[in-house]
């Protein structure tokens, strides 16, 4: 009898050690995820920033075609991520391009096709955060919107109104 319990004592002792180091591993895991997802200053690191001056095409600018502009962008000053922003004035064009870790602001002049190009980068840790707290995607509500047109991804530009598969505006959700 005292064999029996001296070798369940051993075996008990041995899972509660193992159980303890997984225990301990796991809250060592939440811990620094949780700082590092709430308490982004404190691992911010370096920002990079490279602004840029060009022109665009000034066939571009007379009938303007947002989706050639941003591909013009895209392809010719290496700007990435999706459309945040798109701000079509009279005399400028003011566009933001968004995604985990990077920003892109543009303006361009309408009458010349002058351009600022402002490209923001932010560390790898960073944009690993932003890619998990969802930052590149602006809210639930587009996702919503991408799954129910059939696509999960986001639209590049969220100015179209389609109708859903219930006959409710996809803006009303």
């Amino acid at each position: 009898m005292a064999y029996t319990y001296a070798r369940f004592s051993e075996v008990m002792r041995t899972i509660h050690i193992y159980l303890t180091m997984f225990a301990f591993l796991l809250m060592l895991f939440f811990s620094l995820t949780g700082a590092v997802l709430n308490h982004e200053d404190w691992i911010a690191g370096q920002t990079t920033t490279r602004d840029t001056t060009g022109v665009q095409r000034l066939e571009l600018m007379k009938s303007p075609d947002k989706l050639m502009i941003v591909e013009h962008l895209r392809s010719d000053y290496g700007a990435i991520d999706a459309v945040s922003t798109f701000d079509d004035d009279p005399t400028s064009f003011h566009i933001e391009l968004k995604g985990p870790g990077r920003h892109t602001e543009a303006d361009i002049e309408r009458a010349t096709g002058k351009l600022k190009l402002s490209v923001e980068h932010r560390g790898m840790l960073m944009r690993l955060d932003d890619r998990v707290i969802g930052k590149a995607i602006q809210s639930r509500h587009q996702v919503a919107r991408a799954h129910r047109r059939g696509g999960w991804w986001p639209r590049v530009f969220e100015w179209e109104r389609a109708p859903c598969h219930r006959g409710a505006l996809c803006g009303d959700v």
